[in-house]
């Protein structure tokens, strides 16, 4: 009965949807569409209840059930893996837009006719993804004879960081279809800008949020469950979530700007297109099946063609669109080149440039299989040449612009900013001279992401912004993207490695640490069976202690996985990992020294608290930024 149930609430809220879409364009009316707007949402969710109570019990006779899970699962997986697969990763598209349209519909501010065409729009995409979901990965599909046990998850899923990434990811991509629907609705119908910009402004900074902290899982994930020791691949998955998150931050940026001075509007536009089209195509590239990755669903090919089709008719009716009504939008102003605005225009372009590097990068592989019937790889020097100098780039650029005034420059100064850059200048040579770091791309970043640090600490005592101020929540995101860099930079310039096959009672050694292998032993778990190895970790004049990496068998899914063990330090981990053991007994072990991935994690975290301040001072003060 369940799943019927589940089953009926997607094709009520196709129904709502389409519906809903209907009298946006014949009777549009706020109040109505509001009301319809909340039924869907319920229908959606509680398809979306459904399918996580079929999954809790084990209700095998549900093919994704079947296919994704097993009872040996703990709770926790088994309720995460309800959005680890591709029918249940739908349903949470499906739940995402619904939480982001309900949101807006009702604590929006703005021109009436201009929400209700939001909303309307909104409701197409949710018609669209509903009806493939319902007619093309359907969730409640029945089997017949139901197996007496599930096939199981994907055991390198089975993790804590992989059960919060998706929803967090979703939230950012699906959130970003609400700029989208916004540009559709002021390319539909002639409104003011100013109030266009003011009504997705905190969505957009609320989107961006979400997907800052769903990559940041995303890596920390990766990080700790693939024992590569490494937290970004360059992988075409991971690549995916980057792109609109480029995209997204130069939106952010780039209404800013036309919020303030009204440069910028016809291009604000266009980036709300663009940022969610890369939503969609990583939705493709997820799901076509394509790519091979750890990251990515392996499905049916024919459904990335759906996806393929629905991301052509969406982006292309809206290219068409802004092609033919993109001029009465804005008016043309002459730039002042030392004004904020102009920084974020360059900064922009710098955004951008990224994105098409990663682009480029992503799909030249598979463009040229298809078209030439050759094999080729785009790794991680390529994006690290071409990347690592736009980072540099864009870290100028934020130092200098938010040190700038809008619009007409009276007085100019950098004194503040140089002073900062002095500072910044003596932490990184200092840093340099006592770790051992040779002058190189990766010790100019670190200095320029203290630069900027450091100078978002003296725009705050600046302006001494009060708490009610957005200013505040662009303060700390930019703190939070300095910390990123700065973390990524320091391990680009100070990791280290060391492998070895060791016996028990050998040792390797790493810095001034020295591991010895003490035992390797055996355990059960609910379902799965762990080799584990005991790792004795001293160093001279420090305490000793012991680490524990692992290997899993998962028994139901005959699969193996690599559990790292990992001394966290302030300003470094001492990462252990093991593999398989030879046919003398010994095991290959792996000792990684990881330094500034601390400030990685940690400037995730601080990202997400900016924007997600950002966006609540918008929503409770509806105030322009700083």
């Amino acid at each position: 009965m369940i799943p019927e149930i589940g089953n009926l609430c997607l094709y009520l809220s196709l129904a709502i949807s389409s519906l809903i879409f209907i009298r946006t364009i014949t009777y549009p009316n706020l109040a109505y569409t509001r009301r319809l707007w909340l039924v869907n949402t319920g229908f959606i969710f509680l398809a979306g209840i459904c399918l996580i109570y079929l999954f809790a019990i084990s209700d095998f006779s549900i093919l994704s059930v079947a296919n994704h899970s097993h009872t040996a699962k703990p709770l926790i997986y088994k309720i995460s893996a309800a959005w680890g697969h591709h029918e249940g990763s739908m349903l949470l598209w499906l739940s995402a837009i619904a939480f982001f349209s309900i949101l807006f519909a009702y604590f929006s501010t703005g021109e009436t006719k201009g929400i209700e065409l939001t909303c309307g729009v909104q409701a197409l995409i949710a018609a669209l993804f509903t009806s493939f979901t319902i007619f093309s990965s359907n969730p409640f599909t029945r089997i017949f004879p139901a197996p007496l046990n599930g096939l199981g998850l994907n055991p390198i899923l089975q993790d804590i960081g992989l059960a919060m990434h998706p929803p967090m990811l979703y939230l950012g991509y699906v959130g970003f279809s609400i700029a989208f629907s916004a540009a559709i609705a002021i390319l539909a119908h002639k409104q003011d800008f100013k109030n266009w910009v003011s009504m997705i402004h905190p969505w957009v900074l609320l989107s961006w949020s979400f997907l800052t902290l769903g990559v940041g899982l995303g890596s920390w994930w990766a990080y700790r469950e693939l024992g590569w020791g490494g937290f970004w691949f360059w992988d075409p998955v991971e690549n995916a979530s980057l792109m609109p998150w480029l995209s997204g931050t130069a939106l952010i940026h780039a209404i800013a700007a036309s919020q303030k001075t009204g440069q910028l509007q016809k291009w604000s536009v266009f980036l709300a297109i663009l940022t969610f089209a890369l939503s969609m195509m990583g939705t493709f590239l997820v799901r076509s099946g394509i790519i091979t990755s750890v990251h990515s669903f392996a499905t049916d090919p024919t459904r990335g063609i759906y996806i393929l089709a629905i991301l052509a008719l969406l982006i292309s009716g809206a290219l068409l669109l802004y092609a033919c009504k993109a001029n009465r939008i804005g008016i043309s102003l002459k730039y002042n080149l030392m004004s904020r605005e102009a920084f974020i225009m360059l900064n922009n372009v710098v955004l951008c440039t990224a994105v098409t590097v990663v682009i480029v990068g992503t799909i030249y592989p598979f463009a040229l299989e298809i078209l030439a019937q050759k094999q080729v790889s785009v790794g991680a020097p390529y994006y690290n040449k071409l990347i690592s100098p736009l980072a540099l780039a864009t870290l100028c650029l934020a130092v200098l612009g938010s040190n700038l005034p809008w619009k007409k420059v009276k007085k100019l100064s950098f004194r503040k900013p140089a002073i900062a850059l002095l500072l910044a200048l003596v932490i990184a040579s200092t840093l340099g001279l006592f770790l051992g770091i040779p002058f190189s791309l990766g010790i100019c970043l670190i200095c320029f992401s203290l630069w900027l640090m450091i100078s978002m600490v003296n725009l705050w005592l600046k302006l001494k912004p009060r708490l009610s101020s957005p200013a505040i929540g662009m303060m700390i995101a930019h703190i939070g993207f300095a910390l990123v860099v700065f973390g990524a930079s320091m391990n680009a310039v100070l990791k280290e490695e060391v492998a070895s096959m060791l016996e028990v009672g050998q040792q390797l050694r790493i810095r001034d640490y020295t591991i010895i292998l003490k035992e390797v032993t055996y355990a059960p778990a609910g379902n799965y069976v762990s080799r584990i190895a005991k790792l004795e970790v001293s160093a001279p004049g420090k305490y000793t202690f012991n680490l524990y990496p692992e290997t899993r068998l998962y028994m139901a899914e005959k699969q193996q996985t690599t559990e790292s063990a990992i001394h966290h330090h302030a300003f470094y981990d001492l990462y252990t990992a093991i593999g398989d053991l030879d046919g003398k007994g010994r095991v290959s072990t792996r000792v990684f020294f990881e330094p500034g991935v601390s400030f990685l994690w940690f400037g995730c975290l601080v990202m997400f608290f900016g924007g997600i301040y950002s966006t609540f001072i918008r929503l409770l003060y509806n105030k322009t930024s700083a």
